[in-house]
């Protein structure tokens, strides 16, 4: 093939691309368009902001605590074990999404596992663990709140 076909098949070949990259674009243009999304109100308050999403049948990027108490802490490193005496409305510490936070134990489930609230968490997240799973919480729920109530008003 010498040099003039070359520049003819080139030529035909681009020629080609751009018809249908023409005729692609024009069937975008004919497909009927989604209408936009209703506009959000702006707020400061979190909680509103998630519920508005939520109206918008829209799942937020990430949720926040409700409360500092719903910040993580530091784990005790004492695993409850099947002698670990533990009581409905007592505290424990619960591994969760890579961290330990603190959880009031609102029931036991027959299986053995022990039902959980994270305090300042919307019950949403309430779950039932398994004992060994679960750390003595050493400090219980008061112990450090001013820290928790600084770095929840600070965003952390």
């Amino acid at each position: 093939m010498g040099l003039p076909e070359a520049i003819i098949s080139a030529a035909v070949l681009i020629s080609c691309a751009v018809l249908v990259a023409a005729w692609l674009l024009s069937r975008r243009h004919e497909e009927p368009q989604p209408p936009a999304p209703p506009r959000m109100q702006p707020q400061t308050d979190p909680s509103s902001l998630i519920q508005q999403f939520a109206n918008l049948g829209m799942a937020p990027l990430m949720e926040a605590p409700q409360s500092a108490d719903g910040c993580p802490v530091e784990p005790s490193g004492v695993m409850v074990d099947e002698d670990t005496p533990l009581r409905v409305g007592g505290t424990v510490l619960s591994f969760s999404q890579a961290r330990w936070w603190r959880a009031e134990i609102v029931g036991f489930e027959r299986d053995g596992r022990v039902r959980i609230h994270f305090p300042g968490w919307d019950p949403k997240w309430d779950t039932a663990v398994p004992r060994h799973e679960l750390q003595v919480d050493l400090l219980g729920p008061d112990a450090d709140r001013d820290d928790r109530e600084r770095m929840f008003r600070q965003g952390r």
